[in-house]
């Protein structure tokens, strides 16, 4: 089996925990080089101030990737239930459509 073969839509949730930990934990290299490889061999991290985020990277970044969410699913956890107002102002808007705006480049 190549090893391509192996990534799919989960492998992307995967790195999804990842980037959201980078975003909401300030880290120095070091720091964040543990923290990831903690979530690659399935070790805690507790470096989340609120239960809610924390929660939701441990689904993303569950190490059986039949048990990570879907997109779909994702957005009606509750994370994103207590951040809705985040996510509907305009400066997020425009990040997205911008990037979506890119990514239709290619």
């Amino acid at each position: 089996k190549s090893f391509i073969s192996r990534y799919n839509a989960k492998s992307d949730v995967f790195t999804l925990g990842l980037i959201l930990t980078e975003l909401c934990v300030v880290m120095d290299y070091d720091q964040k080089m543990e923290v990831f490889n903690n979530f690659r061999c399935g070790k805690p991290n507790d470096v989340f101030a609120d239960d809610e985020t924390d929660s939701l990277v441990k689904k993303l970044t569950d190490m059986d990737s039949k048990r990570r969410p879907t997109c779909k699913a994702m957005l009606s956890d509750r994370f994103f239930a207590l951040n809705a107002g985040f996510f509907e102002t305009a400066h997020f808007t425009k990040a997205l459509t911008t990037s979506s705006r890119f990514l239709n480049f290619f």
